[in-house]
Formats: C-alpha cells, sequence, structure tokens
C-alpha cells in the first residue's frame, strides 16, 4: 500500500510537470530569451561541432581572442545529461533537458522528505514548493544554476543513508551525487550547499576550472562592491507574499532596481501560512515539539541564515563572511542564497504539514494563528494602497501587474 501511495505521488508530480510546462511541452516554444541566447546556445552549439567532428573542446577559439572552454565550468561539457544536446536538435533538446530537470527536483525532494519518516502528503507538498517556486522557474535562463540546483536533496538523501547505515554504497552514491552540480556548471550553487563537498569523482571538471579560476581576475579575491553586485534589497522579501509586485516580464516589463531572478523566490501562500501557524504555537508555550520538530527548527535555522547572507552589502553576515572566507571573495551575486532558502521552505512546509492533526487540536491558539494572517493581509492592503495611492508616478501597466499580483498572485502563471 505504501509503493502504490508513493508511485501515486509520483505520477502526479510527473502530471503536473507537464501541465506546468505544457506550452512548451505540446507547442512549439521553449525559453529562448537573455543568456540563453547570449552565451548556453552558441555554446552548446560549439560544443555540438566539435565532440561530432571528434574534438575535445578545450579551446573556444570564437570568443574574444580565445578562451578556455572545458575550464568554464558553464559549459558543462561532462554533465551527464547534456547527453540530450548531443543526440537531438537543440529545440527538443531543450525541451527535454528543461523538464526533466524540475522532474527530479520534485522526485529527490519527494525522497528526501519521505526518508524524515512522514507522510507521503508531506513529501508531496514539499516537492511541489521546491520543483515550482519562483526560483527554480527564473533559473530557467541559467541552463547551468538550474541543473545544478536539482541535485541537492538527492545528496543530502545519500548522505543521510551513509549516516543511518552505514553501507558504503552510499558513499559513492553521495559522492556521485556531490559531483553533478560541478559537471552541471554552478560552483555558486555548490559551494553555498556543500561547503564541505566530496569532489572525488568531479575531479575531472573541478581540477581545469581551479585552474582557471587561479589563473583569472578573480584568484586574489574581487573588490566587496563587485562581490556584493545583486544583493537582495530587504525589502524584496514581500515577494514572498506577491510574486510580480515589481512587474512581470511575461505580461509588461520588469521594474526592480535589480535583476529579476535575483528576487524571484515565490513559494506560494499556503507555505507561509503554513510556517506562520507552526512558530506562533510553537513560540506559545503550549505547543511540545516531539517528532520531526527538530528537523523544522534545523532548517528553519537554514533558511534564516541565507537570508540574511542574501543580503549582502545591505546586511553584516555577507560581508563578514567575505573577509573570512576566501571563496566569498571570488564568487558574486548574494541574491543567489536564496535558493537555500526556498529549498529550507520546501523541506519545512512539508514536515510541518505532518503535523496538521497535533496543531488543529490547539483550538484555544486559533486566535493567535488568525491574528498573524490577518497581519499579513493587512501588510498586502497597505502595499496595494501605498502603490495605488501615494505611488502617482507609477506606469499604468505596472500598477495593473502590481494589483493582479497583490490580490490574485496565487493563480497567475
Amino acid at each position: 500500500m505504501k509503493s502504490r501511495s508513493s508511485a501515486a505521488y509520483l505520477v502526479s508530480l510527473v502530471l503536473l510537470s507537464v501541465f506546468f510546462w505544457s506550452e512548451m511541452v505540446f507547442l512549439n516554444k521553449i525559453p529562448f530569451y537573455r543568456d540563453i541566447i547570449l552565451q548556453f546556445y552558441p555554446w552548446q552549439i560549439f560544443a555540438n561541432n566539435s565532440i561530432s567532428a571528434g574534438v575535445v573542446p578545450l579551446w573556444n577559439n570564437f570568443s574574444g581572442c580565445g578562451t578556455p572552454f572545458i575550464a568554464n565550468l558553464q559549459s558543462a561539457v561532462f554533465y551527464p545529461f547534456k547527453l540530450i544536446f548531443y543526440l537531438l536538435p537543440f529545440v527538443p533538446a531543450v525541451k527535454i533537458f528543461i523538464i526533466t530537470h524540475f522532474i527530479l527536483a520534485a522526485f529527490f525532494m519527494f525522497y528526501l522528505v519521505r526518508d524524515f519518516k512522514v507522510s507521503g502528503r508531506a513529501a508531496f507538498f514539499a516537492a511541489l514548493i521546491f520543483a515550482f517556486n519562483g526560483y527554480m522557474v527564473s533559473r530557467v535562463e541559467f541552463f547551468s544554476v538550474l541543473a545544478s540546483s536539482v541535485w541537492v536533496p538527492l545528496i543530502i538523501l545519500m548522505l543521510k543513508k551513509l549516516i543511518d547505515t552505514g553501507k558504503y554504497k552510499f558513499l559513492a552514491f553521495s559522492a556521485l551525487a556531490l559531483s553533478m552540480p560541478i559537471f552541471a556548471g554552478s560552483v555558486q550553487i555548490y559551494f553555498y550547499n556543500f561547503i564541505i563537498a566530496l569532489a572525488l569523482i568531479s575531479a575531472i571538471q573541478l581540477l581545469p576550472f581551479v585552474e582557471f579560476v587561479m589563473s583569472s581576475v578573480r584568484q586574489a579575491g574581487m573588490p566587496y562592491s563587485f562581490a556584493s553586485n545583486w544583493s537582495l534589497y530587504p525589502t524584496k522579501l514581500i515577494n514572498f507574499l506577491t510574486p510580480f509586485i515589481w512587474g512581470n516580464p511575461s505580461v509588461s516589463a520588469y521594474y526592480g532596481s535589480d535583476q529579476l531572478w535575483v528576487s524571484c523566490f515565490y513559494c506560494g501562500i499556503p507555505s507561509i501560512i503554513l510556517i506562520l501557524a507552526y512558530f506562533t504555537m510553537r513560540f506559545s508555550g503550549k505547543f511540545k515539539d516531539v517528532g520531526s520538530g527538530k528537523l523544522i527548527g534545523f532548517f528553519s535555522v537554514i533558511l534564516f541564515l541565507f537570508v540574511l547572507i542574501s543580503f549582502g552589502k545591505y546586511g553584516l553576515l555577507h560581508w563578514l563572511l567575505y573577509q573570512i572566507v576566501l571563496p566569498f571573495r571570488m564568487i558574486r551575486y548574494p541574491g543567489v542564497a536564496m535558493y537555500a532558502v526556498v529549498f529550507s521552505t520546501a523541506i519545512v512546509s512539508g514536515l510541518i504539514i505532518e503535523k496538521l492533526p497535533l496543531l488543529a487540536v490547539k483550538k484555544n491558539e486559533f486566535k493567535k494563528i488568525a491574528y498573524s494572517i490577518t497581519g499579513l493581509i493587512l501588510l498586502l492592503v497597505a502595499v496595494g494602497l501605498y502603490m495605488n495611492l501615494f505611488k502617482k508616478t507609477v506606469d499604468p501597466v505596472r500598477l495593473r501587474v502590481a494589483n493582479d499580483s497583490i490580490f490574485i498572485g496565487i493563480w497567475q502563471r
């Protein structure tokens, strides 16, 4: 019965992935904009031509006066799923590549949360949040970041299995999973989530990359003004409640002072309400935490710390890490740290779903939860009033998109 239940959830995740990307799956459409056009498409064509000619693409002589290609991590020549691009034309390859990674993200998160000894319902909810949040969707234009991001739940699952069972086969699986973000091409995702990483298997890609970096302008580190570029401005946390307050590029334009993907991390109102309700009960002093409570606390701390890191130059933690930890001097875009936030939000929400019956019996705490949720609603209303009454110079199109986002954003695609 348990295996049938899990199979039903997994089939549902596949169908939801197909539905979410239905226009790409069933129509002749693919995401083709910005970095896909400028970088990933020409890189892939160059790699395809080189490999079909039997040449290992060590050097790209079409960029400037020539640049290293394999050592450029984002080329992802050795990433196993890039085989799709070597076998198929670019358009169908993009379709399969994207939808496969969203399905993998959902599956890996489902099995990770399931391994915490919770119900399939909880694991399914966590998988939904992890696969279909704003961070993952907005990273579609960066093949390297998208492909790197999906592996984190599997890495944690394999390391957990290794610790729980002591079986060495999970050491091999862990090392293989840990190598995937390097092969996929995003060292920043790798660094943020696995500071102590088992990079043994990925040495074929990691060693030339390290040599490349040590010969680049990043060898001695970047100035903090550059390393903190695209820090997340704290007011952008409103995006947890409303996804398109700063504009929606699919119907108008993006009006934020940063790039869209920096502040695109909407995980859905239900996840925020669940977390709010849980901690309202937790800090009331009347709710005794049991079972998965420690896991909720652990991932909540991770969530909070990475929010602080994402603030970059608008906070203190990122500056301290820049001064102390060398890799922070070699990478930029602190806003990328929000990946760990949406990852933790998915796990925490799934674990809290498991506790819903326990939360429901605490009827005497209903008023506190209601007050907290009312506070969220009033905050959104206040933002709406500010946009409509005080921002007289706002573009009418932007105002319409912002209002839709505030009041019906949960239904927008």
